[in-house]
Formats: C-alpha cells, sequence, structure tokens
C-alpha cells in the first residue's frame, strides 16, 4: 500500500509493506521504509528463525532489563535475564549515515547481516566481530524493534602490539565486507586476554565505486608486509564461495551492496591478496569463481609499491582547454 512522501523526504516513495504474519508486519507498518528494506528486513528474521546459533537465539529472546542510555539517545543499556550487557538501538538517523548514503533502518540491518557474515566465515571470525541481533524490547510500555548487541571486552585499539591472528582475520573481514569507517576506536581489545572485537559493523556492505579510506586493520597488514592470502584464509574464501554461505547473506543486503560483496569476494579470492579500495573490483560476470579473471580485468601486480600512498581517488574530468575569445575588429 504506497503511501504519499511526507515534506522533505524527497522523491523517493516512502511505503509500508504487510508481511507474511504480524511479527514481521509489526515493524514495517510502523516505521516508514523502502520496498527493499521491508525484504531485506524479512529476510533477516526468517534467516534468524532458521540459520542461528543456539548463542544468537538467547539473545534473540532472552528477557531483559532496559535503561537509557545516555539523555536524547536512541540507545539504550539492556542486561539481559543471564547477566549478559548490551546497547540496544533504534532507528535513529546521524551525519554518519548522510556521508555514507545510508538510512538508519539501514545501517541497523548491516549490523546484523555483518554479524552473520562473520558467523558462515567461519569461529575465527565470529570471535571477533560483535553480535548483532534485531529483536524487540519493551520501551515506555510499548515493544520496541531494533538492533540488540553484546558490550565487548576491553577498549578502544589503541596499540601496535602485534596482535597478528586477530588483527589480520579483521583486515580479510573489513576487506570483504567493504567497511568503510574502520579505526581503531571501532576495535576493542581486552588487554587480559588480548581478544580482539570489531564494532560498529553498520557502515560496512560498500557499494562498487564507494570511495573510502583503507581501514585500519587492512593498512596495518599493509604495512607488516602480510598481503597475501593464507591456505587458511583462501580455504575460508573458498568455503564461503563454494557452499550456501554467500548467497544467505546476499539475501540480507539491498541488491547493489550485495553484488558488490560478490564482487569482492570472487576478487579476493582470485587475486589471493588484501585488497585495498583504490583496487578495481570486477562485477561477477566479470569473475570465474576463482579460477581467473578475464582480460578485461587488471590483474594483480607485484611490483607495486610496498609503501602506503594516499588513496587513490577517481580524477576528475579534464576542464576544457581555455579559448581565447576572437579578436574583436579593429576600428
Amino acid at each position: 500500500m504506497a503511501r504519499a512522501n511526507p515534506p522533505g523526504r524527497g522523491s523517493r516513495p516512502v511505503i509500508a509493506v504487510p508481511a507474511r504474519n504480524q511479527r514481521k508486519a509489526s515493524y514495517i507498518l510502523k516505521h516508514p521504509i523502502t520496498r527493499e528494506q521491508a525484504r531485506r528486513l524479512e529476510a533477516l528474521l526468517e534467516h534468524q528463525e532458521n540459520h542461528v546459533t543456539e548463542a544468537d537465539r538467547r539473545l534473540i529472546h532472552s528477557p531483559g532489563v532496559v535503561s537509557p542510555h545516555s539523555p536524547n539517545d536512541n540507545t539504550y543499556d539492556v542486561q539481559l535475564e543471564l547477566g549478559e550487557r548490551g546497547l540496544f538501538r533504534v532507528p535513529a538517523a546521524s551525519f554518519a549515515d548522510r556521508h555514507y548514503d545510508l538510512s538508519a533502518t539501514s545501517r541497523l540491518l548491516n549490523e546484523c547481516a555483518a554479524w552473520q557474515f562473520a558467523q558462515e566465515l567461519g569461529s575465527t571470525y565470529a570471535q571477533i566481530v560483535q553480535p548483532a541481533v534485531w529483536r524487540k524490547f519493551v520501551i515506555g510500555g510499548k515493544p520496541t524493534d531494533g538492533t540488540f548487541s553484546l558490550n565487548p571486552p576491553g577498549g578502544p585499539f589503541f596499540t601496535d602490539a602485534p596482535v597478528s591472528g586477530p588483527a589480520d582475520a579483521a583486515a580479510l573481514f573489513d576487506t570483504l565486507v567493504g567497511h568503510r569507517a574502520r579505526t581503531s576506536w571501532n576495535a576493542h581489545l581486552d588487554p587480559s586476554t588480548q581478544r580482539l572485537t570489531l564494532i560498529n559493523n553498520g557502515h560496512a556492505f560498500a557499494n562498487l565505486g564507494d570511495d573510502f579510506e583503507p581501514g585500519y586493520f587492512t593498512k596495518r597488514r599493509y604495512d607488516a608486509g602480510r598481503r597475501a592470502l593464507t591456505k587458511q584464509e583462501l580455504a575460508t574464501v573458498q568455503q564461503l564461495v563454494s557452499g550456501d554461505g554467500l548467497e544467505r547473506i546476499k539475501k540480507l543486503l539491498s541488491r547493489d551492496r550485495a553484488l558488490a560483496l560478490e564482487a569482492r569476494v570472487l576478487a579476493t579470492l582470485t587475486y589471493k591478496v588484501i585488497l585495498r579500495p583504490d583496487w578495481p573490483v570486477p562485477t561477477p560476470d566479470l569473475l570465474d569463481k576463482g579460477t581467473g579473471v578475464q582480460t578485461a580485468v587488471q590483474p594483480y601486480n607485484p611490483r607495486r609499491p610496498a609503501d602506503w600512498p594516499a588513496v587513490a581517488r577517481p580524477r576528475r574530468p579534464e576542464p576544457p582547454p581555455h579559448t581565447k575569445p576572437p579578436n574583436s575588429p579593429r576600428l
């Protein structure tokens, strides 16, 4: 059922799409979201019902005590029945969302999709990515939808100490999902256990052609000379492609971002290195599922300088040559 655009929303239609059952429809009918976002939400709820672990089911269904996280904020502190603590976020637009061309709902859906993608990669990556699920909590007497994520141990990653295993895994994860805002602020390290946790993954899943800086762990791995994937990493990416994991995650994304995710996965498998954001990532139809790259795609050049120059941005078109106006006729 189409609805007229409210003032200030531009020309893109804002619709409310009825879902198959009341549980799915509750959020869709209360919030003006696009048809694509409604499809993603239904796919995520179905995925959480059929393809998640028991630990995830506990995060989705365990009751909890909710309290405001900070004044004038759409984030809430939650303590679950079993004692686990986390943050509950409801959709609220931010400056970063506008910068990355995302809506608040899309960012929260990306957060959940990034956690599911980490689990598809395997336990090594599930251990370093912050768990995030879509669920309800009662706030102000009303059931409210949003994402719930567990609090990470430790604090921001401000050290260059050698945490090569988790840090290298973080570089591969950020490469595959196309994370556009990875800094040391949104990665936590527990000094006692050396456990690394990647948080704030809502700005993952960049589109093809998006312009962004290399992430903290990607740059760190390049600086250490570990660009090439290990045999285990290659096997992990190959398993993602040969199995059903990649197709399941693509259903949780918008169609253009699903295409970009598949392109990055196949390009990483073909080049066998950690890709930089400014490398040409071809569309999946130009790649042969890891067996080779067509000649139209620029191959990996091992002689590329090992230093880390500024990321190359698309060049602006050259201005037309300046032509002098014809001389005015002499009187």
